[in-house]
């Protein structure tokens, strides 16, 4: 199943964070710059699946991409990410991102076998290469 993610303007904008959706899918989803839990001093790229007033649901599980950027990469990242959501997203080396948007997003996830449309909580090798953001 393919999806073209946009970007999404909710009243209050996150600083660096770009909200994301779908077209005519339910949820949106707000991708943040976050410290790397392996590497505090570097940067990562964090989704959350939103709320319909934008914020993070802290009942929801979140992404944390495997991505280690300095602070000024993280800004060029994220400048990239809002002017070219669309292609940042559909790029080769975010198809983990994609898979887990697609899971996560309420039209698009599979029915699991007793009918529960639940979220999937990602788990990575911390081994496997990391992608760029």
């Amino acid at each position: 199943m393919t999806a073209r993610y946009e970007p999404v303007q909710f009243r209050m904008q996150p600083g660096l964070g770009v909200h994301v959706a779908a077209s005519g899918w339910s949820r949106k989803f707000l991708l943040s710059p976050s410290r790397n839990p392996d590497a505090p001093r570097l940067w990562c790229v964090r989704v959350d699946i939103c709320t319909n007033t934008g914020d993070p649901d802290p009942e929801l599980p979140a992404l944390i991409s495997g991505c280690m950027l300095s602070h000024t990469e993280m800004v060029e990242a994220f400048k990239g990410i809002r002017a070219e959501t669309a292609a940042w997203v559909a790029a080769a080396e975010q198809a983990q991102l994609r898979a887990w948007l697609i899971a996560n997003d309420v039209k698009a996830a599979p029915p699991s076998s007793n009918g529960d449309q639940s979220p999937l909580v990602p788990s990575f090798d911390s081994e496997e290469p990391h992608a760029q953001a």
